[in-house]
């Protein structure tokens, strides 16, 4: 389980309106085994958060950067 924290004092509205929209998103989407999954969220607090599934092998991006050689 990851937890992601967002505190208002330092984010800008912009941020602040991204972070719940990617709430809404996941919520939308709902369960889908293939990406990581919402499990819980708070934003009536400060700070919101967000929880989502652990991903044991990290995130995409560092997954991609590591594997760009194999590729070319």
């Amino acid at each position: 389980m990851r937890s992601i924290f967002v505190p208002l004092d330092g984010a800008t509205e912009e941020q602040i309106q991204d972070f719940l929209e990617e709430i809404q998103l996941m919520k939308q989407i709902g369960y889908h085994r293939n990406i990581l999954n919402l499990l819980a969220s708070c934003t009536v607090t400060n700070p919101m958060f967000l929880v989502v599934e652990f991903a044991k092998n990290g995130d995409l991006l560092q997954y991609l950067r590591e594997r760009r050689e194999q590729v070319q």
